[in-house]
């Protein structure tokens, strides 16, 4: 495995972890740039 794929492996791997980590994080009213990339996927 090259380089690059690693990279992108580990970045992907970074947004799922930070994408799990807003949805375990308690709603709040002013929560806009996580329920906006929410509604993009």
């Amino acid at each position: 495995m090259d380089l690059r794929s690693l990279s992108l492996i580990k970045q992907f791997r970074t947004e799922m972890c930070f994408a799990l980590f807003l949805e375990l994080l308690p709603r709040h009213p002013g929560n806009g740039p996580a329920k906006r990339s929410n509604k993009k996927s």
